[in-house]
């Protein structure tokens, strides 16, 4: 069986949720192909994915700059033509409604199946004038519906809800995090232990970890942070260059959750001016709950309450550093906070269920579904 993995990045390891699925895809013998756009020159080689075809549709263009910005439109196009002209009878995985949409559209011609992944609401990602991002908000509702599937982190960043809607919550493999379990309720280390992964950029809290560990480093408190992921602003790259601040660089899965279990808090930070922000489904939530490391989180992420409600994360309000910077040197001198949001995540872990569990339901109706081609 094959299917066609078809997002806006470089290569699928550049985002976990992707790796989680491509990873599953491979160990159940579906034949998987990869259809990208490789932002910097040899990041598709450099980050390849074992058992997966990968090449890409459009090059060029870089992270967060205005080209990127401005290349979108392009790739919307691209993903179009392509569909309609290679895509027939494919069945696509398409990440985001700008690949999404496109492939819809085009598969009334070319009769490719579309799922849908949604991992970040375009509308809420991205602030349009008003009456532009009505016709998006639409546009998104009528891709929702017309997909085979739409696949979604929270059905809480939607105004309503079609029977082909799976939320697939972000959550560790069930093979990954067994490693790293063992070594969370170890006791604490001296330093103190920080942790930030993922995308450290600019509306992903780099300034404010760049203002703590600056703080930190001039008091000579005890503290030392490991950052592991893509750093893309000004406020990162000084923050990786400070010497309390060790940078791993772009991590695989396993060796991201391996420094799980050499930390006592992890950071995740949204700026709540970004709308989705405000509703993140960090994967990173799901890692510490199955690796048994609380995070510390800002407070208007409503998402998180869940966890700040069963004592197992701790939040403060984004531009409150001093409360951050209090709040940390005070786990510097006593760590009881911090052991007891150790176990009160852990209890959270039989409420949660591992990432091939919840994709099997996926798996299942794209299998029939091809089934009834």
């Amino acid at each position: 069986m094959k299917i066609i993995i078809i997002a806006p990045l470089s290569a699928i390891a550049l985002r976990t949720r992707l790796s989680k699925i491509a990873s599953i895809l491979v160990e159940r013998d579906f034949e998987v192909f990869f259809i990208g756009w490789e932002r910097s020159s040899g990041e598709l080689n450099k980050y390849a994915t074992k058992g997966v075809t990968e090449w890409p549709l459009l090059r060029g263009g870089g992270y967060s700059s205005r080209r990127a910005r401005a290349l979108y439109p392009v790739w919307m196009l691209l993903v179009f033509f392509w569909v309609l002209v290679r895509g027939r009878n494919k069945t696509l995985y398409c990440l985001g409604w700008e690949t999404a949409f496109p492939a819809k559209v085009a598969s009334y011609l070319s009769g490719s199946k579309v799922v849908f992944d949604d991992a970040d609401r375009f509308s809420m990602l991205v602030q349009f004038p008003l009456k532009i991002g009505a016709v998006v908000r639409m546009l998104e509702r009528w891709t929702s519906r017309s997909s085979f599937l739409h696949i979604v982190p929270s059905f809480s960043r939607y105004e309503w809800r079609f029977d082909n809607m799976i939320e697939i919550k972000n959550t560790p493999l069930r093979g990954k995090w067994s490693v790293s379990e063992g070594q969370a309720g170890s006791k604490p280390s001296r330093p103190l232990i920080l942790y930030v992964n993922g995308w450290v950029g600019q509306t992903r809290g780099a300034p404010i970890f760049l203002e703590l560990m600056s703080r930190l480093n001039a008091r000579g408190v005890g503290v030392l942070m490991h950052v592991a992921g893509r750093v893309d602003c000004p406020s990162g790259r000084q923050l990786i260059a400070l010497p309390n601040v060790k940078y791993h660089g772009l991590l695989t899965q396993d060796e991201a959750l391996e420094l799980y279990g050499e930390s006592d808090l992890v950071l995740t930070y949204y700026d709540p001016a970004v709308e989705i922000n405000r509703l993140a489904e960090s994967n990173k939530w799901g890692d510490c709950v199955f690796t048994g490391v609380p995070f510390v989180v800002n407070s208007e992420v409503l998402t998180a309450r869940k966890f700040l409600d069963a004592g197992a994360a701790f939040a403060f309000p984004y531009v409150d550093h001093a409360a951050l910077l209090r709040f940390i040197e005070e786990q510097v001198e006593d760590r009881s906070r911090i052991v007891q949001a150790r176990k009160s995540i852990f209890l959270l872990k039989d409420q949660a269920f591992d990432f091939e569990s919840q994709f099997g339901t996926v798996i299942a109706r794209v299998t029939q579904g091809m089934g009834k081609r």
